[in-house]
């Protein structure tokens, strides 16, 4: 289901922005800009130039198809738009572009499988110390968080703007999780420094074994 994404009005004429997620034949879906202007003149053919900006997130290599529009960057906004110069639209005229782009919204599941990995990795090393107990509740946080964040991006019954929103909670979310892990590393470093030489060594095979 489309979902108006902005909306600017030009003069007499307007023009929104409505995005869209359509599947490609790739192994990524893409999402449609459909970028429409109408002339709500009953009399007058009216023109105006296009200029409709693309979420910050995207980047020149992302937008496969322009649609006939022109792709511009704008260095203070640092973000791309589409841009057409005098449009002109016959009384009661309406016409529209669909702009597809790579659906960048998604956190890869690499990174999230990667980050998981990362965190048993750290409360193996903190088997058997004081410090284990506590880590391992950080730790069952942190496994749900990212499976929520694995679900939330592969909900297909959201539309495209729900699904763009659900990606800058996400990246909030994944900062979070990373602090955490942040501070699991320093967990470790403390437990592992308080050890003697000797266990050291122990453990150092153990993970080699594991």
């Amino acid at each position: 289901m489309a979902k108006k994404f902005s909306i600017m009005i030009l003069g007499f004429l307007y023009i929104s922005l409505i995005a869209s997620v359509v599947s490609t034949a790739g192994p990524q879906e893409s999402i449609i800009f459909k970028v429409s202007a109408a002339n709500p003149s009953q009399t007058k053919t009216q023109s105006v130039p296009i200029e409709v900006y693309l979420p910050p997130e995207v980047k020149k290599d992302d937008v496969l198809n322009t649609a006939g529009l022109e792709l511009k960057y704008d260095s203070e906004k640092s973000a791309y738009y589409l841009y057409k110069d005098d449009l002109e639209l016959a009384p009661a005229q309406a016409i529209s572009f669909d702009v597809r782009v790579k659906d960048v919204w998604i956190i890869p599941e690499k990174e999230i499988a990667l980050l998981k990995e990362q965190t048993s990795h750290i409360l193996r090393q903190l088997e058997k110390t004081p410090y284990y107990a506590q880590t391992q509740k950080t730790a069952q946080t942190i496994y749900k968080r990212l499976d929520k964040i694995a679900s939330s991006q592969s909900d297909e019954s959201i539309s495209s703007a729900q699904h763009i929103e659900v990606y800058h909670l996400n990246t909030k979310v994944l900062e979070a999780v990373e602090k955490d892990i942040s501070d699991m590393e320093q967990t470790q470093e403390g437990a592992i420094e308080s050890l003697g030489w000797v266990e050291r060594i122990k453990r150092f095979w153990r993970n080699i074994k594991k």
